[in-house]
């Protein structure tokens, strides 16, 4: 795991899984965040499953900054996801309006679409596309 921070912006990468674990595509998963002036995003990508939970929890669940007013996750670059991290989607949706803040995914990849609408939770994980 790297943590990086460059002009504030906090970085956490997930190297490929650890051995016996890797993803059949070998790609590089990562959770990152981003606190960009009244809000916050959220990039995921690669293979996501329970090893990346810790991390996006770390980042999507940590308290936000006064004033934040948009929460923002990125999904459009997840090869495959698992229901752990689904559920850590869906807390930080909540926990985002419980905050004060408007809650969206900017982009889902076909894996990401194809799970949400298998367990029916979109109208919990709102694209920002589709917002009211």
């Amino acid at each position: 795991m790297t943590l990086m921070v460059v002009d504030g912006v906090s970085s956490i990468e997930l190297l490929a899984s650890p051995a016996g674990t890797a993803d059949t595509a070998g790609s590089e998963r990562s959770v990152r965040a981003y606190r960009l002036g009244d809000g916050l995003v959220v990039r995921l990508s690669g293979v996501l499953d329970g090893q990346a939970v810790p991390e996006l929890r770390r980042e999507l669940l940590a308290p936000v900054a006064d004033g934040c007013a948009d929460v923002l996750v990125d999904a459009g670059a997840v090869a495959a996801v698992d229901d752990e991290v689904l559920a850590v989607l869906l807390a930080g949706s909540f926990w985002a309006r419980d905050a004060g803040c408007r809650f969206a995914l900017t982009a889902a990849s076909p894996a990401v679409r194809a799970s949400i609408a298998e367990l029916a939770i979109g109208a919990a994980l709102p694209m920002l596309g589709n917002a009211g």
